[in-house]
């Protein structure tokens, strides 16, 4: 029988929700949860499924080290180590001069990798679920696909997914088949509770200003502006969190004075992430929003590269400092 009509009949025979493991894949920086993951768990946890988000880069973090985690998340010249930690056949010496890291670490990774596929299979209670999603970018692929194997010859019930957007739909179709759920017009915010839990769980290590944990600020359906800044106010007072982050596709450019007013007053510690061309006085209201920094991703060729030096030179002028992320699939989280 296909996974999704053994689950559907497995609920309603036994009368329990779908039990389902989102996980946060190695190689993702730890400093944050995933916005993606979050909303799916609100979604499914406010149509009666039992959902848990697993943070496993976050465990993969403490094994290899925080700093070495990190540093392999942001440099682009790493990214073909998520490959090779796994591959079949593997000579150390060669990916050296790719990467820039020496041989020695190269080999290490590999080892620490292979243990940590048999660490998460053997500390995770995979059997308690019905359905298991991968957050995963192109460069971890090759983890998700081990650990997914690994998975489905340990679990042979569970219906494995590397799209979480898959598998909430896959699940709110057995919701409707089964007991039918009222869909909401307007989810609240994304839940980071189980990131938090496992912070507190594993020790991560809580660095300096702008290497402190930030939280990704997403958008809120139908709520506009107003809406966004109550989540704002949510999840500063819910995770006492030293950031915020926000997407210019969340809060766009046009969008910026609307949420400075609706705000009235309360500032927070914000990153503005994406490439969006800013105007001066956009700048200065993110500033009086509590702006700390711009996050840019890879500008194409076609992104108005004089505007854009423009708005690096604004931000600096009002003391927004400016970072660079260069994400092997390009896109800025």
């Amino acid at each position: 029988m296909h996974g999704v009509a053994r689950v559907a009949t497995l609920e309603m025979a036994a009368r329990r929700p779908c039990r389902v493991a989102l996980v946060h894949m190695p190689l993702f920086e730890s400093r944050r949860p995933s916005a993606q993951l979050g909303m799916v768990q609100t979604v499914l946890t406010h149509r009666g499924v039992v959902a848990r988000a697993h943070y496993l880069n976050l465990a993969f973090a403490r094994r290899i080290g925080w700093a070495l985690n990190d540093a392999l998340c942001r440099d682009s010249d790493a990214l073909p180590l998520a490959t090779w930690m796994l591959a079949r056949e593997f000579d150390a010496d060669s990916v050296d001069p790719v990467t820039g890291f020496d041989a020695t670490t190269v080999r290490r990774l590999r080892c620490e990798a292979q243990a940590f596929i048999a660490e998460c299979i053997a500390c995770v209670p995979w059997h308690e679920y019905d359905f298991v999603a991968f957050s995963v970018r192109p460069s971890q692929l090759r983890f998700a696909r081990v650990l997914a194997g690994e998975l489905e010859r340990a679990c042979p019930h569970l219906e494995v997914s590397l799209d979480p957007g898959r598998t909430l739909a896959s699940v709110l179709a057995i919701r409707r088949a089964g007991r039918p759920h009222a869909v909401r017009s307007i989810n609240p915010g994304p839940s980071f509770d189980d990131f938090f839990a496992d912070v507190a769980r594993l020790g991560v290590p809580e660095l300096v200003d702008e290497e402190a944990l930030v939280v990704p600020l997403g958008a809120v359906a139908l709520g506009g502006v107003a809406a966004l800044a109550d989540e704002a106010a949510r999840l500063a007072a819910r995770y006492a969190v030293a950031g915020l982050s926000v997407d210019d596709k969340v809060l766009p450019p046009s969008s910026i004075a609307a949420f400075h007013e609706a705000l009235a007053g309360r500032v927070y510690v914000l990153d503005y992430v994406g490439n969006a061309v800013l105007s001066r006085e956009e700048l200065r209201l993110l500033r009086a929003c509590g702006c700390r920094r711009l996050v840019r991703g890879t500008i194409a060729r076609d992104d108005r590269w004089l505007d854009q030096l423009a708005v690096l030179k604004w931000a600096r002028g009002l003391g927004i400092a400016v970072r660079y992320r260069f994400a092997d699939d390009c896109a800025v989280p």
